[in-house]
């Protein structure tokens, strides 16, 4: 039978030592892939199970409409504003192409890569761990990934390719790996850039660094080290660069390069730190749930720290005996490989410091956490206890987490584990003649969105045709926080404008303003729908402050007329 045995492996660089706490082992495939199927099995079931019924208005409700247009033939940058890269739209545009424009596909293509990270943690775990620790580290995977709210979002993929970069990569620090292995990792990277340009770019950079630190601390002259980074990352190059260039110059065939360089790169430099940042919140005794924000960088810190020191106490060590390089073993080199993806996944909160911008920082600090713990024998008597509490603060406050989310899910009847206990009681659906309509939002399964986007929903569905275009904006653009993506979608009416994804600093100028405009006259959106924004809370952030630019208001109010008004929304109709 063949078998995958984690063992130490000499690399370029570094002489391999023994670790007396934790000797190498030997797995048989069948103890890998038959437990990993089931934890993939179990994890889809019970995230289905605990699915919300409720669809986010905004993060998801964009991607869901970019989704529908590039189905319909536009293209992200060219045709619509977009901040993102277009992998996650292309791939929904292919299931909606396939099994029909609804929100359940996406929801179960999402469920899909959760599940897939999952079992990803529990396999990468379980080569570095007993057992028992690879099962904790799972269902602590799946209580993240059930708690906090990033359906449909680019960051769900970007997770789980990192965690397979970081597999593929880390070997590169024992041993000579195959040319394969690191085409793949550059691939990974090329992947990951054309879900999130900004994670892949860095992503890109982390195998770099990987690759040059196992050269430069490797035996050899200048020369030998010269020609090992060459036939090392050479491969890893190419990987990234066959992905990413056939993406890039089909692009630039059949559009202009400045709006991807606007949406991508000038705007986000300019103003997403200035109207999206969240501080940092603050640990008291009524809100220990904030820890979930810290610890993955704790985690990174002890990670890094840790390796430094115990790799510095065996250099010493080493150096009295042979006199050759630092000691190091594969999990050694993964745990150091994913404290840098972990850093630069971390990244992002350090500009909004929210549960959604931390998912893949949390979920990619579990395989970390799990070999820490299992190998806390390794490092000093402090960096042990400090592993240990971090370990069960961790595992602590994902509990909590799930616990808040499914109670929250039991109070309000939106989970679907709740629909099937109350359709075989024979317990009528609330919004039974919403779910009895047949749209985007109820094929298959039956999604409540909120702020009265139901009612404002048929009111559409019913006074439009097919063809015709829609507006979602708010009622003073003047002060843009965000705006309803999901009307589009659940209405199946596509945007009257490529700026119908709202940012702060963007639609608020007067430049975007006439831009908006000049598209409402062309396409002649027979309703629009606004947002009454006034009710949002105010962020500590340039998002709060007003622009002062009116004109899209104005236009609106000369041109259309309120004709229903909903507790959070309004429809405006157009004037001949």
């Amino acid at each position: 039978m063949p078998e995958v045995t984690d063992t130490r492996v000499a690399g370029a660089g570094f002489s391999p030592t023994i670790d007396r706490a934790c000797p190498a082992r030997t797995t048989s495939v069948r103890e890998v892939v038959i437990p990993s199927l089931v934890v993939f099995m179990l994890s889809f079931l019970f995230l289905f199970l605990g699915m919300t019924r409720l669809p986010n208005f905004y993060d998801e409700g964009l991607v869901l409409t970019d989704a529908m247009r590039v189905a319909a033939g536009q293209m992200p940058h060219r045709d619509f504003y977009v901040n993102y890269g277009p992998a996650q739209f292309y791939i929904l545009a292919g299931l909606f192409k396939m099994f029909g424009q609804t929100l359940i596909v996406e929801r179960l293509y999402d469920l899909l890569i959760k599940s897939l990270t999952v079992l990803s943690i529990f396999a990468i775990t379980l080569l570095y761990c007993r057992r028992s620790i690879a099962v904790c580290a799972a269902a602590v995977a799946i209580a993240w990934g059930f708690s906090i709210p990033v359906n449909g979002i680019a960051m769900v993929p970007v997770t789980l390719l990192g965690l397979i970069a970081a597999i593929l990569v880390a070997p590169v620090l024992v041993r000579k790996v195959p040319v394969g292995r690191l085409l793949a990792a550059g691939a990974i990277a090329g992947v990951t850039a054309l879900f999130r340009y900004e994670i892949g770019a860095g992503l890109f950079g982390v195998g770099t660094l990987v690759i040059t630190l196992a050269v430069l601390l490797g035996p050899g002259r200048v020369l030998h080290k010269a020609r090992t980074f060459l036939a090392t990352y050479c491969p890893y190059l190419v990987g990234f660069a066959a992905v990413v260039l056939p993406a890039a110059l089909y692009y630039v065939s059949v559009a202009p390069i400045q709006p991807l360089l606007h949406d991508a790169i000038i705007f986000p430099v300019k103003y997403y730190a200035r109207t999206r940042n969240l501080p940092f919140p603050r640990i008291e005794w009524s809100r220990l749930h904030n820890l979930e924000i810290y610890l993955p960088i704790i985690i990174v810190t002890v990670s890094l720290c840790g390796l430094v020191l115990r790799l510095w106490k065996s250099r010493r060590r080493e150096s009295t005996k042979a006199g050759d390089g630092v000691g190091i073993e594969t999990w050694e080199a993964f745990l150091f490989t994913s404290a840098l993806i972990g850093m630069l996944m971390y990244f992002k909160g350090f500009v909004r410091a929210d549960r959604m911008a931390m998912y893949a920082a949390i979920v990619s600090s579990v395989p970390m956490i799990a070999v820490l713990f299992e190998r806390r024998w390794s490092f000093s008597r402090v960096v042990r206890v400090l592993i240990a509490v971090t370990a069960c603060l961790f595992a602590l406050i994902a509990a909590r987490s799930a616990w808040a989310q499914t109670k929250g899910l039991y109070v309000y009847r939106v989970s679907v584990l709740e629909e099937l206990v109350l359709a075989a009681r024979g317990i009528p659906e609330v919004n039974a003649d919403w779910c009895k309509s047949k749209n985007a939002l109820t094929v298959g399964l039956c999604f409540l969105p909120e702020h009265d986007d139901i009612p404002a929903a048929r009111f559409i569905i019913i006074r439009t045709r097919p063809g015709d275009k829609l507006f979602s904006g708010v009622e003073r653009h003047d002060k843009i926080f965000l705006n309803d993506m999901l009307i589009y979608f659940a209405t199946q009416r596509m945007p009257a404008t490529r700026w119908a994804h709202f940012d702060p600093g963007l639609q608020n100028s007067y430049e975007v303003q006439n831009q908006m405009i000049r598209e409402l006259e062309e396409n002649v959106p027979p309703y629009i729908m606004l947002m009454k924004n006034e009710n949002w809370a105010d962020e500590p952030n340039e998002s709060s402050k007003s622009s002062g630019v009116v004109v899209l208001d104005e236009y609106i109010r000369d041109r259309y007329r309120q004709v229903a008004n909903f507790s959070f929304v309004s429809l405006w109709e157009r004037q001949q």
